[in-house]
Formats: structure tokens, sequence, C-alpha cells
């Protein structure tokens, strides 16, 4: 089943649909960007849904490019 995750603090040259698509991999499989996040209508946070192994921890923060991504579950 699908979790939705938010990427807070992202920067707008990151809303792009491939790059989200990339981070969201870093997380587990990444099912689908929220309509919204892919309209790029939300501002600075992105809302994605990926399937994950919840037998492992979750991931709170995402380091890509000297930049920390929190994630919300």
């Amino acid at each position: 089943m699908p979790i939705g995750a938010r990427l807070s603090e992202l920067p707008i040259e990151w809303m792009d649909l491939d790059l989200l698509w990339n981070i969201g991999g870093m997380l587990g499989k990444l099912c689908k960007v929220d309509p919204f996040t892919e309209n790029q209508a939300r501002g600075r946070f992105a809302q994605i849904y990926v399937e994950i192994d919840i037998s492992k921890p979750l991931l709170g923060v995402l380091n890509i490019e000297e930049r920390s991504l929190k994630v919300e579950y």
C-alpha cells in the first residue's frame, strides 16, 4: 500500500517530475506524485506516494546535493 510522503523545504528548481521520481526512489518504490505537486501548485513542498518496507526505519531526512530535505509520512 502506498504511503504519502511530504518533502518539505523543497527548492523550486527541484519541482521537476523526473527529479521527484528519483527522490522518491530513495525512499522506496515511487507510486505517484500528487497532482497539485505535479502542476507546481503547492509551493515549497512536494507530496509523493511511495511503497516502503515498514520493517526498516523510516528516513526522516534525505541529504541531496548538500541539502537536507525533511520527509514527513
